[in-house]
């Protein structure tokens, strides 16, 4: 929300704000009458609606010598998701992927999905079909014997 060139809320200044020159303070105070050039503005008005990332605002241009200021500044709409479409299932060992797309301007943003991981019963993983790979080592009373041990 631009006021006078500087967001009224963080203070930023506006890139399109044109700052005063010494010629425009003496214009506005003395009405420049030392200039015989001295535009008698008549302005016509063009408002620019915003958009989901851009700011909205109404320029001024005057019909006879072209100068022109704005001002009017709206926030961008920012964007308006749908719920997303899974584009790519994940997964026991890969991530998949969920792409939004705003319902507004077309734009899309991609999420992962993490994988799933595997899930084994009796050693066979039910998703994919992967065997549960066995650890080494000696079996019955040797496995039980160093687990006892440490």
């Amino acid at each position: 929300d631009y006021v006078d060139g500087s967001c009224s809320n963080c203070g930023a200044e506006d890139p399109n704000h044109k700052k005063p020159t010494i010629k425009d303070w003496f214009d506005k105070w003395f009405g420049g009458w030392w200039n015989k050039d001295v535009c008698e503005h008549e302005y016509s008005s063009v408002v620019t609606a915003p958009t989901c990332t851009k700011q909205g605002y109404t320029t001024h241009t005057c019909t006879k010598c072209k100068a022109s200021y704005k001002d009017s500044y709206t926030r961008a709409l920012g964007h308006d998701w749908d719920e997303g479409a899974v584009t790519k299932e994940a997964t026991c060992t890969t991530n998949g992927e969920k792409t939004y797309t705003c319902e507004t301007c077309d734009h899309t943003k991609t999420e992962a999905i993490q994988a799933t991981g595997h899930k084994y019963v009796g050693g066979v993983c039910q998703h994919c079909g992967d065997k549960k790979p066995v650890k080494p080592g000696f079996g019955g009373i040797f496995d039980w014997f160093k687990g006892w041990w440490r």
